[in-house]
């Protein structure tokens, strides 16, 4: 049982985890040509609903931190923080989201680094229009069985 005080403690954009419908999905890509291409991808996938997006890890772990996303779609390579150490510090965290990394780089020698154990799915970025909402399913079993 949640008391007043915990309730007032909590931040004031706040709410509770949505278990059923669409996955709320954070999108976070440094190049806004990126972040719009995948705004218009994710309308054509009804498992996904975009809630916010940001330019960075800094921002993403920030927003991830406060439980909005139950997804984040996020770029490996970017300014100030890239998408390897964004989720690094996402799971120190402990922040209870699924995180998607997108790269233009060769799929096989990324997941070789074996740097990638704090993600839950790679996709290479021109992957991401055929198998997108085939990989959400997969994160997501329960919604989608």
């Amino acid at each position: 049982m949640t008391t007043e005080r915990e309730k007032s403690e909590r931040p004031i954009c706040w709410e509770p985890r949505h278990r059923t419908g669409p996955i709320k999905t954070l999108i976070v890509d440094d190049s806004p040509f990126v972040r719009e291409g995948l705004h218009q991808l994710a309308a054509r996938v009804p498992e996904i609903e975009i809630i916010a997006t940001a330019n960075d890890g800094i921002e993403a772990v920030e927003l991830a931190l406060l439980g909005f996303p139950e997804l984040v779609l996020m770029g490996f390579q970017m300014p100030r923080m890239d998408g390897l150490t964004a989720a690094r510090l996402m799971r120190a965290g402990h922040a209870d989201v699924k995180i998607m990394l997108m790269t233009a780089h060769d799929l096989v020698k990324v997941k070789a680094t074996g740097l990638c154990n704090h993600v839950d799915a790679i996709l290479g970025k021109q992957d991401l229009p055929a198998e997108l909402a085939n990989v959400v399913r997969q994160l997501f079993p329960r919604r989608f069985p």
